[in-house]
């Protein structure tokens, strides 16, 4: 296994903040609710931790600390896959995104992407854009997107580019594993 962290601690992931509100923070996830509808969670996604990345954490109300007005990266340390071979990605993602985008402007939702290069350039692994939350288990083979190398990074990336801040968007991040074949050599 090349890197497991299910956010119980701090493994080094950095946060890169352009937003007004929203700031990713590695805590113990504080619910909030439209209704019946969970708009952040209340908890992580593994069964016997607490803690998981979120966006904004702060308040009871749904519209108090999601992300508003840009973008909230959070980028993976540094990982040397170099003696791997088959990587696979997989990690438990939430998003809530209230209302549709109604022009390229209005993007809103959650992007994760991989390098290769320390970060220098990024390929894109999954967009999401639901309007429900919820916590899901994403897998995704990392082969036809990266060569296996000594500067392997992961960057998830909170977006509500509107500045209606009517709008909410929340994500979270738990459970991310990257694993393959590790070559030996004797």
């Amino acid at each position: 296994m090349l890197f497991s962290d299910d956010m119980e601690t701090d493994r080094g992931w950095q946060v890169e903040h352009e937003a007004t509100s929203g700031r990713w923070q590695r805590a113990e996830p504080r619910g909030t609710w439209l209704g019946a509808i969970p708009v952040q969670p209340d908890e992580d996604a593994s069964p016997t931790g607490r803690l998981a990345f979120v966006t904004g954490n702060a308040g009871t109300m749904p519209r108090d600390d999601d992300v508003d007005a840009g973008t909230t990266r959070l980028v993976s340390p540094l990982l040397d896959a170099s003696s791997f071979v088959s990587l696979e990605l997989r990690y438990a993602r939430w998003l809530y995104r209230e209302g549709p985008a109604t022009a390229p402007e209005d993007a809103s939702g959650l992007i994760v992407e991989v390098s290769d290069d320390g970060g220098e350039s990024w390929v894109l692994v999954e967009v999401a854009a639901e309007d429900v939350g919820g916590w899901i288990e994403v897998h995704r083979d990392l082969d036809p997107l990266v060569v296996p190398a000594e500067r392997l990074r992961l960057r998830v990336s909170a977006v509500d580019l509107t500045r209606d801040y009517d709008r909410i968007v929340e994500a979270a991040l738990d459970e991310v594993v990257i694993e393959g074949f590790e070559l030996v050599c004797d």
